[in-house]
């Protein structure tokens, strides 16, 4: 039987698929939410004892045992290292009248070290990594370029409904999407309109008195911080 034991507790969400090998471990598909309970299980790094859960934060299924956040990443690097040297019978098809001579000397390179190497720690980690689905191209990168295979997120304390707040050129469009499409959840609140100058609007806007405004004909259409705070606090009391 596994303990979770004493760890950092956090939330992350997955975006690669992963094929449980094991009775202890959990199977992983994209979108996975996760509540981490161990993230050094049995003291060493590579495991973490996770629960399964939903949007919000009931548990799923039974816990279990997920490749760590470094051990995917080791894999995912591994992998596309290898792809990069070895393609696939498509690539190697659709690439064989220019690359005769470069394919041959791989496969002649390979060949001859093949002895030396067959136990190294790369050959051996890349067959422990075999089972890891995470080198294709819809893992999302982070902003440094690295691979997002698993995103912490945060969980929102949150009872009561929240004002949504949708700013640009696109925000009416939006507004009557979600309106229309989600009339249980969401009610357009009611438009002010003004009959002054742009001038008065920016000076506003730079004080806080609106958080936005738009011109419509010969009047100005304005979202007041104040009617924001009375429809946040409004909410409060559902």
């Amino acid at each position: 039987m596994i303990h979770a034991g004493s760890g950092d507790h956090f939330y992350v969400r997955a975006h690669f698929k992963y094929e449980a090998e094991t009775a202890e471990e959990l199977s992983i598909s994209p979108g996975d939410l996760f509540r981490v309970e161990n993230s050094l299980l049995y003291g060493q790094i590579g495991k973490w004892y996770v629960c399964k859960i939903d949007e919000k934060d009931n548990k799923i299924g039974s816990s279990g045992v997920v490749p760590s956040r470094i051990k995917m990443e080791e894999s995912y690097s591994l992998r596309r290292s290898y792809s990069d040297v070895m393609p696939d019978e498509d690539s190697k098809s659709s690439k064989r009248n220019g690359s005769i001579g470069r394919r041959s000397f791989f496969k002649r390179r390979s060949g001859r070290h093949q002895h030396q190497r067959s136990g190294s720690k790369d050959s051996r980690e890349l067959t422990s990594f075999s089972d890891l689905s995470a080198s294709n191209d819809n893992v999302p990168t982070a902003d440094d370029g690295a691979p997002l295979l698993y995103q912490r997120v945060e969980k929102i304390k949150c009872h009561y409904p929240r004002p949504v707040v949708i700013l640009g050129p696109f925000a009416e469009a939006l507004i009557q999407k979600l309106v229309n499409e989600s009339f249980d959840k969401f009610k357009e609140y009611e438009e002010e309109f003004l009959n002054t100058d742009n001038t008065v609007i920016e000076d506003d806007i730079s004080k806080g008195v609106f958080v936005d405004y738009k011109k419509v004909n010969d009047l100005f259409k304005v979202t007041r911080t104040d009617t924001l705070h009375r429809i946040a606090q409004s909410v409060r009391q559902i």
